[in-house]
């Protein structure tokens, strides 16, 4: 019994994946027009605009329009990866119906795709929220070639529009997590939980039987 515990315990610490965790530590602010980089192996391309960040080094600022900045981000790796989550900074959304604008209202401003072999496997719409949070992709987002993040504006209708000049609606995007199928200098993320489970419920199962058959030879 304590073998299996000692053997479970092993695989939980010792069983890693290699996890890319994209923190864009070298982007820069906006200047020279910059629309491709690369950070541990991954490829971040952007997309309608300069790659870059606005006001807070280490994140990169997306918009819809009226500025340079990006309105999208692709990540590619040369290999299949999965796509696991990424920290979002939403601002206010300045789209609003009817005359005068007086009331702004929140859409889905924000779009996530996943292809494989060029064709869309996935897609995640949401609204980016004013406060910072972690989105977290679900299983349609594993083993992918290619992953964007973009600017999404609501469904046109004659009564929307934008209360502001452009930019109507932007965020920014950090910390974004792959884990790779295939090579990228990454490091270290736990990933045996599901087998570390299996073990637990293995010595539990064998500790049952035993306790079991203590019972009949007792008796």
């Amino acid at each position: 019994m304590k073998v299996l515990a000692l053997i479970s315990g092993l695989l939980l610490f010792s069983s890693t994946v290699q996890a890319a965790v994209l923190d864009f530590s070298g982007v820069t602010d906006i200047g020279p027009s910059h629309t491709s980089y690369v950070e541990k192996g991954v490829t971040v391309q952007s997309i309608g605009g300069d790659l870059a960040y606005h006001g807070t080094p280490g994140r990169v600022h997306i918009t819809d329009s009226g500025t340079s900045f990006a309105t999208g981000l692709s990540f590619t790796t040369g290999a299949r990866f999965d796509a696991v989550q990424f920290d979002i900074f939403g601002s206010s959304n300045f789209f609003c119906l009817g005359p005068g604008c007086n009331s702004p209202i929140p859409f889905n401003n924000v779009v996530v795709t996943a292809e494989r072999s060029g064709v869309e496997v996935a897609r995640r719409e949401f609204y980016s929220g004013t406060s910072p949070h972690t989105e977290v992709l679900d299983f349609f987002f594993l083993d992918i070639d290619r992953l964007s993040i973009s600017i999404l504006f609501p469904a046109a209708v004659d009564d929307t529009v934008c209360a502001f000049a452009a930019p109507c609606t932007f965020f920014d995007v950090d910390n974004v997590l792959l884990i790779p199928n295939g090579n990228i200098s990454s490091v270290p993320l736990p990933a045996a939980l599901p087998l570390y489970g299996a073990g637990l419920l293995m010595v539990g199962f064998l500790g049952n039987r035993a306790r079991r058959r203590n019972e009949k030879s007792i008796n």
